[in-house]
This record gives structure tokens, sequence and C-alpha cells, in this order.
């Protein structure tokens, strides 16, 4: 997070920490947290782990969406969630389980959007 963190803010690296170094940190990290939210290689192996570490949050977020759909013109237009990477991955997990997801890069979002259809 520190070496993140200054790269995001735009501030001078760490000694010893170049670009390069910094990438293949980041790549390390992020197969490490991934695998602790999918189990080793990717994959769907730990449904169970994200649904009840995450579930809930996703849940909430969903319910917001229905009531969006459900009250039409009346409800509230937009909903922000502030979260850490350690949020947002496992939910974008959930969302796309077959794929393999990033690892949030420092201010990261996740937007989701409920479209209608016209007529």
């Amino acid at each position: 997070d520190w070496v993140s963190c200054r790269r995001g803010a735009g501030l001078a690296q760490l000694p010893g920490v170049d670009d390069k170094k910094f990438d293949v940190l980041e790549d390390l990290s992020a197969r490490q947290v991934g695998a602790w939210f999918s189990g080793p290689g990717g994959g769907t192996h730990r449904t169970e782990t994200l649904r009840l570490s995450h579930g809930r949050t996703l849940g909430e977020i969903l319910d917001a969406m229905g009531s969006a759909e459900v009250s039409g013109e009346g409800g509230r237009a937009l909903h922000l969630y502030s979260a850490h990477d350690w949020t947002i991955l496992p939910i974008h997990k959930m969302l796309q389980p077959a794929r393999t997801v990033p690892y949030p890069k420092f201010c990261s979002e996740l937007t989701m959007e409920l479209l209608r259809e016209e007529g």
C-alpha cells in the first residue's frame, strides 16, 4: 500500500523502488489477494467465502438498485458507496465470477448502472 499510495499521489518512490519493481510487486500482490478470494490459480473455488465476507454489501447495493427500478422517477438517482480495494475486489469477483479480475488500482471505482428500455 505504501508504494501504491505514493505512486497514486505522484510522490517520489521509496529508496530502491523503481517502476519495474513496482509492477512486479503489484502483480504478486494481486495474485496473492486474488487467491484469498478465489483459490489458487483463479476460478470460483471460494464462492462461499465471497458470499460470507461481502455478500451482504453486494446485497445492499442490489437492493438499492431494485428500489430504484420499482420506484421509478421518484426514487434516488444516485447511490455512492466508499470502499477499500479489499471490498472492491471481492464484489467485482462476485459480479463476474468466471473472469479473472484485476487488482483495483489506487483510487479505483466500480460503477453499476440501472438501464431502462424506453417505450
